[in-house]
């Protein structure tokens, strides 16, 4: 995502494990660090302002990682 955006390339990706142990430098705008895969997606997300969200319609999402974040041409 990062690359990307220094490329202004568009990106897709679906945010799926946080591994908060191997980031701790990870912190939410309010200061929280980065532990569930919702601030996971929030941090992601609020790291750039042209990044897009979106929901993909799956049938179980309970328990599966359904946000996409992506940049658009």
């Amino acid at each position: 995502m990062d690359l990307a955006m220094v490329l202004s390339v568009p990106f897709c990706i679906v945010p799926c494990c946080v591994f908060p142990g191997e980031f701790p430098e990870r912190r939410n705008r309010d200061g929280t660090r980065v532990r569930t895969h919702q601030q996971f997606v929030e941090y992601l997300s609020c790291k750039y302002d042209r990044i897009h969200r979106a929901d993909l319609n799956f049938p179980f999402t309970e328990t599966s990682k359904n946000r996409v974040l992506y940049t658009l041409p």
